[in-house]
C-alpha cells in the first residue's frame, strides 16, 4: 500500500488529487497530509542516496570513473557530429487578424525588438561506427602522379591560385 501512496503522490498533480485517486481506485482512505509526508520522505531518502552515489563516483580516480561500464563493449570508433541552424520568427501577435501580413523585410522593427527575431538551434548526433579491415592494401604502390615532383608543384600553384580567388570573392 505504501508503494501505491507514493506512486499517487509523485505522479498526480497534488496530494489532494492523489488522496482522491487512492480512495476511488485503490479503495484506501488516506488524507492528503499522509500522502505528502510519505512522498516527501521517500523523495528525501532518494536524494540522499543519489548524493552519496555521486560523492562515491567523484572519489574514484579519473580512469575508473570514465571507464566503460561493466557489460558494455566500447565501440571501435565513436563519432560526434554537430550542426546548427537559424530561423527568423515573425511576431504575428503584433498584427491584427484582418491586416495583411507584410513580408519580414518590409516590417518596421522597434529598437527593443531588433535582433530578437532570430532563433538558433544546435543539434548533436553521437554515433558508434565500425569498419571491416581488408586483407590487403587496396593501393600497395604509390600512384605515379604523387611521385612526379613537377606535377606536385603545379598542383600546389593551382591550389594557391584558387584559394586566393575564393578568398577575394573571385570564384
Amino acid at each position: 500500500m505504501l508503494e501505491q501512496v507514493i506512486s499517487a503522490g509523485t505522479t498526480l498533480g497534488s496530494y489532494e488529487t492523489a488522496s482522491g485517486a487512492l480512495a476511488k481506485l485503490a479503495e484506501v482512505r488516506v488524507s492528503a497530509k499522509p500522502v505528502e509526508r510519505r512522498t516527501l520522505g521517500i523523495g528525501t531518502e532518494r536524494c540522499v542516496e543519489r548524493d552519496a552515489a555521486a560523492d562515491a563516483d567523484l572519489a574514484l580516480p579519473l580512469v575508473e570513473r570514465k571507464a566503460t561500464p561493466a557489460g558494455v563493449a566500447a565501440p571501435d570508433l565513436a563519432v560526434v557530429r554537430m550542426d546548427g541552424g537559424r530561423l527568423q520568427i515573425f511576431d504575428r501577435s503584433a498584427v491584427a487578424d484582418d491586416t495583411p501580413v507584410p513580408p519580414p523585410s518590409d516590417t518596421p522593427v522597434s529598437p527593443e525588438r531588433r535582433g530578437k527575431s532570430w532563433r538558433e538551434d544546435k543539434v548533436g548526433l553521437r554515433l558508434s561506427m565500425a569498419s571491416n579491415s581488408g586483407g590487403a592494401d587496396p593501393c600497395p604502390t604509390r600512384p605515379a602522379h604523387f611521385v612526379d615532383a613537377g606535377r606536385i608543384g603545379q598542383l600546389v600553384k593551382e591550389i594557391k591560385a584558387n584559394g586566393r580567388g575564393a578568398a577575394s570573392g573571385d570564384t
